[in-house]
């Protein structure tokens, strides 16, 4: 058995289409004019999926904030969210939140051999958890 993990925004039209309407960023800049209204972040919902090729379909899922990146640490899967400031970490289908006043718009987990890097959009940092 073939099996695909992932994770998906719920409603990522809604997002892009405000990010769309907020126009072009200046020259020379990332991103958009605007920060997304946070209403339409806030219904972004999302799900952890594993998803078995042959037959195709869903094998299980957890629904989880507004995910972002992730990174496996062992059997623990650590899920970044992209509006709160908490990581959802993911073993044996058991979910806790490690939390931070610097998690905030994770964008990406790195493991490596001293720890975890997370960058985070939102407060402009590369936090590093050991």
């Amino acid at each position: 058995m073939k099996l695909l993990v992932s994770i998906v925004l719920e409603d990522f039209r809604s997002l892009w289409l405000s990010i769309a309407r907020a126009g072009r960023p200046p020259d020379g800049r990332l991103g958009s004019r605007t920060v997304p209204p946070e209403p339409v972040i806030a219904r972004q919902g999302g799900r952890l999926l594993s998803v078995e090729w042959d037959p195709p379909k869903i094998v299980s899922e957890i629904r989880l904030p507004t995910p972002s990146g992730f990174a496996q640490i062992g059997e623990a899967l650590w899920v970044g969210s992209a509006w709160s400031d908490a990581i959802s970490v993911i073993e044996h289908g058991d979910v806790r939140e490690q939390s931070h006043p610097l998690l905030n718009d994770v964008h990406n987990l790195q493991h490596d051999t001293q720890g975890l890097l997370v960058a985070c959009a939102g407060s402009d940092a590369v936090v590093d958890l050991h």
